[in-house]
């Protein structure tokens, strides 16, 4: 998957998951953007615009902060796998994800 196939899937994964989360989740969803997109900008940008979606945001000079603490290193990394599996337990399959990412219509 390309780059901005992965960016695109990520996006997709977001647009179903609810950013009024609990504190834990959203830590954890920021974990697999971070590990997914290798701590780069364009994950904080798709973070940071899903957050500000909540009550709770915190503004983005706090969600660069946060962005900072996160570590490459992790030994047990949140993955895409984490953001499947949260977006399944919001009652999407991951199969409508993926054809959204690809440009498919929402169902």
């Amino acid at each position: 998957m390309t780059a901005s196939g992965t960016l695109e899937l990520i996006r997709a994964a977001l647009a179903h998951l609810n950013p009024e989360c609990t504190y834990a989740r959203r830590l954890r969803i920021g974990g697999a953007i971070f590990h997914i997109t290798r701590g780069g900008i364009e994950g904080l940008d798709l973070f940071d615009s899903w957050s500000k979606k909540s009550k709770k945001y915190v503004g983005e000079k706090r969600m660069v902060q946060r962005w900072g603490y996160y570590d490459l290193r992790h030994p047990n990394p949140c993955t895409m796998a984490t953001l499947r599996r949260f977006v399944e337990e919001e009652g999407t399959p991951w199969e409508q994800v993926t054809h959204e990412a690809a440009g498919g219509a929402s169902e």
